[in-house]
């Protein structure tokens, strides 16, 4: 029986008084009090931390020892009861039953994801504002799976059939502002060339702030001459720049996720821009120096904040192509800088400053584009939007409208430690995050590396000028464009996996394309090294292997920084900006040395070294695979949607194949 809705005037739907209608539902019928077996159900109990899963939520988690801070709940909403979680023993990670609270004996029912090590402990002070997310991904969760099925989420709950729905709907603020089945201020439901738009516009800003790390790396012995300074100094215009790109996201990733996403873009290119003008105008390298680390530190911005946006408006079907293209520009813009930055200091009218001169008018071109034309895109900002709105235009209908957001705690303290602690927690007690950032900062010190072997190669053993050594870097363009490509072909299985796996398929299908690039990459660097070692061997023999290298890397980090997005969805821009922090801190570390070891040990073993070590982690990304899901069940922030679904999954692929088979049957 459909429970009664009261619909006013404008269209939007309120929950009525259902309490003398409807019997009570499994999860009210849950007596809070676990020392008392006379009411403690377990099952009830599961069925409510299993709801509230589904949905995305954070847990409500104890507070920390020694925090003497409210729960988060009660900062949030005073009306808001906090989750208590069962009674039970410490949990482990080993698969077990659950016995009642305050008892030892076992149900015989097994753990489900809600019960892992992880879920009962935790960090609230993280979660101060990120609860305003939670209630429009549950939505987007419940819309995705009603597509699947081919209903509406109103049909879901009038005939029963999806009971988690039905509860979350009864449980749902009338006051509280969320998105509507196909509204159209949802991001998620705008038009695909809309969101083309915006992700081309992410990648084009991105592709600004990486071209200007590398390009003033061919002007070095240029600057190093003019202010007569030692050669590893002015290398340290380079490392210093990367040492900023550890600085930003700690601010850029969080602040995004408290004001939103377009504030943050604008304001880091606007004076990543301005300090374009003190680089081109500088009397001394220490200023210069000083000015690269700086710039770094906003132009750090996109490179994190790019995946949120994309989490915010693609669906998993259309995301791979959008991380495709977005990852691509990463590595388009240093491949990018050595060419420009090559042929601008060979010309005798122009030099390096002017180098840093067209970084400050391309920023200035991006800077107006994304000011123009980038709409916000982060689901809680829209909806505090919506409820200022609401209460503007009708102050006695809608005047306790509310969105999480404005609800949120913004004091300096809530700020501080959600902007510093969040990606140093998530990097240490998120098992997915560490790990995948030290598989990427290993292969990006590799990269650095390798990049920086390429003067020595056709420079120093071949002859070539800095303009012509720049034109070999094409090779890895050339390579990242056929890596970007070949992730998209790896991702077509998606159109089938999104409807399998009711709308939440698992993020460890977007590692196909980093298992192909483990023998590229250690093929490459061995080929480039003993290739490029012998003068004698033709310029193009090694260049051939940069396009290998290229088409690798590109893999890697489009699959990874996909997988990180996927799998951390509302926190994406803290798991990038963890990640992007230590493998920039790596690629500092990589070109002070690199010069020294292949003095010693020359090109051919040095590139070997590298190799042994490409070849040591290569089967990093069947492991994830394999064994990612259940990392995913031992975090803290990731929602694991898919993991809640795979025994239902498996039944139904089952029941396929068994009926295909008695279908086969009867037709013979």
């Amino acid at each position: 029986m459909s429970t009664p809705v009261e619909t006013t005037s404008s269209g939007e739907s309120t929950l009525a008084d259902r309490s003398a209608s409807a019997p009570p539902s499994r999860a009210q019928a849950y007596k809070r009090n676990p020392h008392d077996p006379e009411y403690y159900d377990a099952d009830a109990a599961e069925v409510e931390r299993e709801m509230r899963d589904w949905g995305g939520d954070a847990p409500d988690l104890p507070r920390i020892p020694g925090i003497r801070s409210p729960h988060p709940a009660v900062k949030l909403d005073k009306n808001r009861q906090p989750h208590r979680a069962p009674d039970y023993r410490m949990p482990t990670t080993r698969r077990g039953s659950i016995g009642a609270a305050g008892s030892t004996e076992p149900t015989g029912r097994t753990r489900s994801r809600s019960q892992t090590a992880w879920s009962e402990n935790g960090f609230p002070e993280l979660h101060l504002v990120d609860t305003a997310f939670s209630d429009a991904h549950r939505q987007l969760s419940r819309m995705s799976r009603a597509r699947s099925r081919g209903t509406s989420t109103s049909a879901l709950t009038q005939d029963g059939g999806d009971e988690d729905v039905q509860q979350g709907e009864q449980e749902e603020d009338p006051n509280k502002v969320f998105w509507e089945e196909q509204d159209e201020h949802n991001p998620q439901n705008w038009s695909d060339k809309k969101k083309w738009a915006i992700t081309i516009l992410c990648a084009q800003a991105t592709l600004v702030v990486t071209f200007a790390s590398s390009s003033p790396s061919s002007a070095t012995q240029q600057i190093a001459q003019q202010f007569g300074s030692a050669l590893e100094v002015a290398d340290l215009t380079t490392s210093l720049f990367l040492a900023g790109y550890c600085l930003g996201p700690i601010i850029w990733a969080p602040m995004s996720e408290m004001v939103g996403r377009r504030p943050v873009f604008v304001i880091s290119l606007a004076i990543f821009g301005l300090f374009q003008i003190g680089d081109a105008l500088a009397q001394n390298i220490w200023t210069i120096i000083i000015i690269r680390f700086l710039a770094a530190c906003f132009a750090s911005s996109p490179l994190t904040n790019a995946g949120g946006v994309i989490a915010d408006i693609w669906d998993p079907m259309g995301r791979g192509k959008a991380m495709a293209l977005f990852s691509a520009s990463v590595f388009v813009g240093p491949v990018l800088g050595p060419i420009i930055g090559g042929f601008t200091v060979m010309n005798q009218s122009l030099r390096w400053r002017w180098i840093f001169a067209f970084i400050g008018f391309w920023s200035a071109a991006s800077w107006i584009l994304i000011a123009v034309f980038l709409p916000e895109t982060y689901h809680p900002k829209l909806l505090a939007q919506r409820a200022k709105r609401l209460r503007k235009e009708n102050p006695d209908k809608h005047g306790e409208k509310y969105a999480e957001l404005e609800k949120a705690d913004f004091s300096i303290k809530s700020l501080v430690t959600r902007t510093l602690a969040r990606p140093a927690i998530m990097l240490v007690v998120e098992p997915i995050v560490l790990t995948v950032t030290i598989y990427l900062s290993v292969v990006y010190g590799l990269l650095y590396g390798l990049f920086s072997v390429f003067p020595i190669i056709w420079g120093e053993l071949r002859g070539f000028n800095p303009g012509e050594t720049g034109l070999i870097f094409i090779s890895v363009g050339l390579g990242t464009t056929i890596g970007a490509l070949i992730f998209v072909w790896t991702q077509r299985h998606y159109r089938e996996l999104v409807p399998k796996w009711h709308g939440h398929p698992p993020p460890e299908e977007r590692l196909y394309g980093a298992m192909l690039a483990g023998p590229f990459l250690v093929i490459g660097i061995f080929w480039l090294g003993w290739t490029g070692n012998y003068p004698s061997i033709h310029w193009a023999v090694p260049a051939v292997s940069a396009i290998l290298i290229g088409v690798s890397f590109t893999l890697v980090f489009i699959s990874f920084l996909t997988y990180l997005v996927e799998v951390y969805l509302m926190y994406s821009a803290s798991a990038l900006a963890a990640n992007t922090i230590v493998r920039s801190a790596t690629a500092v570390a990589f070109p002070l040395f690199v010069r020294q070891m292949f003095a010693a040990l020359g090109v051919g073993w040095a590139c070997s070294l590298f190799g042994f070590v490409a070849l040591a982690i290569s089967p990093s990304p069947f492991l994830f695979y394999k064994y990612g899901w259940k990392l995913r069940q031992r975090s803290r922030f990731a929602p694991c949607l898919d993991v809640g679904l795979r025994e239902q999954v498996k039944r139904e692929e089952r029941e396929r194949k068994e009926k295909e088979k008695n279908g086969g049957a009867e037709a013979v």
